[in-house]
């Protein structure tokens, strides 16, 4: 049986490419665990290192079956970028700043991950894309995936 721990890391290894720096990746100066680190209220307030990439499993749905039973784990994975010429080139990105936007770390989050098959523990589908919240320099979107597995 997967632990979340398992889950989280093979997620963070497969996104670790995108630390490079264009054009091999988007260069994300930190891709890690995310531990609660904001929410809308707080978004000026988080002290992480844009552009930031942050993982974590958030639900473990249990379907019991006959002698197997179905976990479904949902995973978040966030895209966070800033910008000081404002929240539509957090967004939309700003080459000359050095800021992928977080429009293109969704994109190449989304090529990692989805239908990504992880060996023992299953295959990644993503579920959905949603804005987390935005201030004036900075925003955060959740991209959303599911991993199914079989465990006795």
């Amino acid at each position: 049986m997967p632990l979340y721990k398992e889950i989280e890391d093979a997620i963070l290894a497969l996104l670790e490419p995108l630390r490079a720096k264009p054009p091999a990746g988007i260069y994300a100066n930190e891709i890690r665990s995310y531990g609660g680190e904001f929410n809308t209220a707080n978004i000026d307030e988080v002290v992480i290192q844009f552009p930031a990439i942050l993982v974590n499993i958030n639900e473990k749905i249990i379907e019991p079956g006959g002698r197997l039973d179905f976990h479904t784990n949902s995973i978040s994975v966030y895209v966070c970028d800033q910008n000081a010429r404002g929240e539509e080139s957090a967004r939309g990105g700003d080459a000359l700043a050095g800021s992928p936007g977080a429009y293109i770390m969704l994109e190449s989050v989304r090529r990692k991950l989805h239908r990504q098959n992880i060996p023992g523990i299953g295959v990644l589908l993503a579920q959905r894309e949603v804005l987390v919240g935005y201030s004036q320099t900075r925003c955060i979107y959740r991209a959303e995936y599911k991993i199914k597995t079989k465990e006795v």
